[in-house]
């Protein structure tokens, strides 16, 4: 072999080993978690536990970045352009998914924008009213609401959350004139609730569940498809109408588009190793929660058929983009 070619082959050897050496010294520094909420939000306590134990197995800070406004948007937006260098990561959930329909002109496309590293869990959501509403079930409050007349007002943590839509197909469902009150956060809503300021309000069944064992709100409704454990005598939403409405929070840990495969692998294995953990179980036990394990595949498949099913629901009831 002369002397060009030999150098040349080295050169693809040396250039072919290095990405999977580079993949092998994964991790070498400190990894960033973009939470795209506020410090001690359910989201923020939940990446910040998580990550307590990924950090164990890692053997690299688990560094949590607080990145609120915007409904997740900037949060969003700040992954989306990060490094895909498997050192940015982020928890993202079905909100970020709704954003095009809230958002005239989106800073990304939350469909081409990250690479799924794993699916997280998801949870319940509850239709709560306050405890001084006479009606003992959903349908009595359907028709108490009616026979009431006037708007019907509900709230949510925020514009564009998944519990906003869970509210406003309910109230086209029910066939009520319903207006939604966003508020700073899920508990903001479920207070305003239990002071009578709105009718009712849709909660995740962690933020719910304090509230109905104080004896200030009434479970009435599941967003799931199956009756919820903490709150047995409450419906599904699926089993009240014909259409059915079966839409749960969920989160997902993901990273900005090409992140390397080998690193997303890497991070994935590490991520349902901790979901796997007794700790973790307990964890999502008592926040009513569902623990998700899922390969990268299948957490990009699980993604993408979510957004199609939420397009779907907002094209059933239209929401207004800002």
């Amino acid at each position: 072999m002369k002397m060009p070619a030999l150098i040349t082959a080295l050169a693809l050897s040396v250039a072919a080993w290095l990405p999977a050496q580079a993949d092998d010294n994964y991790p070498s520094q400190p990894i960033r978690v973009v939470v795209p909420f506020q410090p001690g939000s359910s989201p923020d306590a939940t990446m910040r536990f998580l990550g307590q134990q990924l950090s164990e197995i890692l053997k690299q800070p688990i560094v949590i970045d607080n990145r609120p406004g915007a409904g997740g948007l900037m949060g969003g937006d700040n992954l989306a352009k990060s490094k895909p260098d498997g050192y940015s990561l982020g928890y993202l959930s079905n909100q970020h998914l709704l954003h095009p329909y809230m958002v005239a002109k989106m800073p990304y496309d939350p469909l081409t924008a990250f690479t799924q590293v794993a699916t997280l869990g998801r949870s319940a959501q509850v239709l709560l009213v306050p405890a001084s509403n006479p009606a003992g079930d959903l349908k009595a409050f359907i028709a108490g609401a009616k026979a009431k007349g006037g708007t019907v007002k509900f709230g949510s943590g925020g514009i564009g959350s998944p519990a906003h839509l869970a509210g406003q197909v309910f109230a086209k469902q029910a066939g009520l004139p319903g207006l939604h009150v966003p508020y700073k956060g899920a508990p903001e809503s479920v207070t305003a609730m239990m002071g009578g300021h709105i009718d009712y309000v849709i909660a995740t069944a962690g933020v719910a569940a304090p509230a109905v064992k104080s004896g200030k709100a009434k479970a009435l409704a599941v967003t799931s498809d199956t009756r919820h454990p903490v709150f047995p005598d409450a419906p599904t939403l699926a089993e009240s109408f014909p259409s059915g409405l079966v839409l749960e929070p969920w989160s997902v840990l993901s990273a900005p588009a090409n992140t390397p495969a080998a690193v997303v692998t890497k991070l994935n294995q590490a991520i349902n190793q901790v979901l796997k953990d007794p700790r973790t179980i307990d964890y999502y036990n008592k926040l009513g929660g569902e623990i998700l394990l899922k390969s990268p595949q299948e957490s990009d498949a699980f993604y993408r058929d979510e957004a199609r099913r939420l397009a779907d629901w907002v094209g059933d009831v239209g929401l207004t983009k800002n």
